[in-house]
């Protein structure tokens, strides 16, 4: 459930228990605890309540204990055919990720626009009058509403790139089209 929250939109239970292939009432038990330990976090709209993760900070988290968990073996097409699409460009929480992500940010360094070294990641004098704001989250949302990236299924945390968008992604990255795909 909170791998399908991780594209940083809000989901009600019901849609949480049918990711989860788990009943209703085993879904709001589960809901309930991370509810009461912080790492999800409710909105009501009229009869309906949504869930979302918490914060950026249990986004992290949880993107840091995918990274260093054992990796499920893949025992159907199904499972493998998701991991796949996932492989060129998803949403972690509110940034790219996948292939596109790192090329995004390998661009990003390679013309100084943001920094790495020891202490993280920082945006240098040339990316601020570039970049405004919150850059993962508002780069996700610009290349979504302009048609570059699509949402793959409202479950899923997948994107396509679209033929407009491997074009453009593509010249705007100094990088060959199909090294987006997967």
């Amino acid at each position: 459930m909170l791998s399908a929250l991780m594209d940083g939109r809000a989901l009600t239970a019901g849609e949480l228990a049918t990711v989860a292939g788990i009943r209703a009432p085993a879904a709001s038990a589960h809901l309930s605890k991370m509810l009461d330990g912080g790492f999800i976090a409710l909105a009501a709209q009229g009869r309906h309540r949504y869930y979302r993760i918490a914060s950026v900070d249990v986004a992290n988290a949880l993107e840091a204990l995918a990274v260093v968990s054992e990796a499920r073996p893949v025992r159907t097409l199904r499972t493998s055919s998701a991991a796949k699409a996932l492989r060129p460009a998803r949403l972690c929480y509110d940034h790219i990720a996948g292939v596109l992500g790192v090329r995004i940010h390998d661009h990003l360094a390679s013309t100084g626009a943001i920094t790495v070294d020891a202490r993280g990641m920082g945006l240098s004098a040339s990316g601020a009058a570039w970049f405004a704001g919150h850059l993962p989250a508002r780069l996700a949302t610009s290349l979504l509403d302009q048609g570059w990236l699509r949402r793959r299924a409202p479950s899923e945390r997948g994107l396509t790139i679209t033929a407009r968008g491997s074009a453009a992604l593509a010249d705007l990255l100094d990088i060959a089209p199909d090294e987006l795909s997967a």
